[in-house]
């Protein structure tokens, strides 16, 4: 059964006229919030019912400038998964299946990019007709993952920046049907994570709060008995005012670039018949 819960006031009927956009932000935010507070307590039917009164107040009120429309269909989208939430929970108490999935519907993993996931496909696509590349993913996959870093702009913060690499990691290689294991494995994944802070002398971050960090990566993957699988190098930036706070916002950025190469040079190498 639904936990009750406050009622919550509605918000009123937007205007037609005037800065829709600025309006129609307030709604936003406040919206959100209300749903947060129901969904704290279990109420996710009346957190539907909010968002579905969002729509509507939006849907009536004429307003077709793009902007808008588009938070529309992120509120309406919110609203599907909403409701299946609720659905689960009100199932999950004598159903474990549906309490499985009631979990896994909150957990929101770190997603490889599309094309990531379509070379990933290929490569598993075109192992069912070739026996040597099935032969290869099977001596590769389930490969152990072995992170080193080397943050020259904090040397304290490491494991800040190696664990949510290495989960990340891991999330998006399962999706991607090419398991990488923090634990287990015949095969090695040896990652480099080289973080420093960027010469920010002569750019628009001079004289700020925020600082920019450079972080430099390569993967070396080897079979149990040492051979080469291939080799990958990825570099990119992100901003933060200290190093923790740009590896917090930035790593998951940085392991789906990283990721996304490594299936990059996989394709490339069996492509040309190299693996």
């Amino acid at each position: 059964m639904l936990a009750a819960a406050a009622p919550v006031p509605a918000a009123a009927t937007p205007p037609i006229a005037g800065d829709a956009r600025r309006e129609q932000a307030s709604d936003t935010g406040a919206t959100l919030r209300r749903v947060d507070a129901l969904r704290d307590v279990g109420d996710y039917q009346a957190a539907a019912d909010e968002l579905r009164g969002y729509c509507e107040r939006w849907r009536s009120a004429g307003v077709g400038r793009d902007d808008v429309t588009v938070e529309i269909r992120r509120m309406e989208a919110l609203l599907v998964r909403m409701l299946e939430i609720r659905d689960l929970y009100q199932r999950a108490p004598a159903d474990a299946s549906a309490a499985g999935r009631y979990l896994r519907a909150l957990v929101d993993p770190a997603k490889p990019s599309s094309i990531t996931m379509e070379r990933a496909r290929g490569i598993r696509l075109l192992a069912r007709h070739d026996d040597r590349l099935r032969a290869l993913l099977e001596r590769a996959f389930p490969a152990r993952l072995v992170v080193t870093v080397r943050n020259q702009a904090d040397s304290e913060l490491g494991d800040v920046a190696a664990i949510p690499l290495q989960n990340a990691l891991v999330d998006m290689s399962r999706q991607a049907g090419l398991p990488i294991l923090l634990d287990d494995g015949a095969a090695a994944l040896r990652v480099e994570l080289n973080v420093r802070e960027n010469d920010r002398a002569n750019s628009l971050l001079a004289g700020t709060a925020m600082r920019s960090y450079a972080f430099h990566m390569s993967v070396r993957f080897e079979d149990a008995a040492g051979v080469r699988l291939l080799e990958a190098a990825q570099s990119t930036s992100g901003l933060g005012i200290n190093p923790g706070n740009a590896v917090r916002w930035n790593m998951e950025r940085v392991a789906q670039q990283l990721f996304e190469r490594i299936v990059d040079e996989l394709a490339k190498r069996v492509e040309r018949g190299e693996l």
